[in-house]
């Protein structure tokens, strides 16, 4: 199937399929919490693809929400914490609808699969047949077997089938504290640092502030982007016809970035209408880029029921 829309990476790190036919939405409605906190503390202040995007999913039936890791995904963000495995628990890639429901997107369906017919906006919900086992309340099914929902474990608990908690790393089947800037890192583990660095040369680093050099907006802290002098730098309001970066906030409009330039520059520019055709992040505010039409389209537009 096609995505339709783009979700924050960290909300999906587990390969997981819900177990649990009887599991239902969580209630606390605490996703505007999650994408106050990331726009606050871990995106340029012109990035609106992660408020699209949890704002699509508070509209779309059967996603399963977990609102005591929502709060704690916010509290790391907070704090500084882009990256927390809170974000990862919160928003489950299993969902609560049955086979045979009409469906958006693999995180609404049970079985974590929603088929599209090619072009098509709505899918049906896969059947999922993995688990010989009967499905009880709370599980999932990992590998072929249903095993209780994981939580973040804690320093030496097991990280085969669940995550570890933020500040530790998997070695080899345990939880341990993660290396702290200057120790040596594995960059192949998705926590190889703790929080507010990164694993660069086998050693950790702390993200690069303003000022300091880089090729792309990953490069830099999360509120910062990089910009064309190759350095890091806060966004900046800027008028319609001005030069922009990826990040920058335009004035009455929207930063049309060039794809080929690793920094995002671009021109700002008056957005695209729902209607009207669109690349990645043109659309006007509260509407969204369709992968299968091209176009601009409410986000209400892609509920399928």
């Amino acid at each position: 199937m096609k995505f339709l829309f783009v979700l924050p990476v960290s909300a999906f790190a587990l390969s997981l399929v819900a177990c649990d036919p009887s599991s239902g939405e969580s209630s606390g409605g605490t996703l505007s919490e999650v994408a106050a906190a990331a726009a606050a503390h871990c995106a340029p202040p012109g990035d609106t693809s992660s408020a699209l995007s949890l704002a699509l999913l508070q509209q779309l039936p059967g996603v399963h929400l977990d609102a005591t890791e929502l709060s704690l995904c916010a509290q790391a963000m907070n704090a500084g914490n882009c990256k927390s495995v809170h974000c990862v628990l919160a928003i489950s890639e299993w969902g609560t609808l049955p086979t045979g429901a009409a469906c958006t997107s693999d995180v609404q369906c049970l079985s974590s699969s929603c088929t599209h017919a090619e072009g098509a906006t709505c899918g049906t919900c896969k059947a999922d047949s993995t688990c010989a086992t009967p499905w009880t309340g709370g599980q999932v099914c990992n590998n072929g077997s249903c095993i209780t929902r994981p939580k973040a474990a804690a320093v030496g608990g097991i990280c085969v089938d669940a995550p570890c908690d933020d500040g530790l790393t998997c070695v080899k089947g345990r939880c341990v504290a993660s290396p702290k800037v200057g120790e040596s890192c594995d960059g192949n583990s998705t926590r190889a640092c703790v929080p507010g660095a990164q694993c660069t040369a086998s050693k950790c680093v702390a993200l690069p502030g303003e000022g300091a050099a880089c090729f792309s907006n990953d490069e830099c802290s999360p509120t910062l982007v990089c910009g064309s002098s190759g350095s890091c730098r806060k966004a900046v309001t800027v008028p319609l016809g001005a030069p922009c970066d990826f990040g920058d906030v335009c004035t009455g409009g929207i930063c049309d970035s060039d794809p080929a330039s690793s920094t995002g520059a671009g021109k700002c520019r008056v957005a695209d209408k729902v209607g009207m055709p669109c690349t990645g992040q043109t659309c006007d505010a509260g509407s969204i880029c369709s992968d299968v039409s091209n176009t601009c389209v409410t986000l209400a537009s892609l509920v399928c029921r």
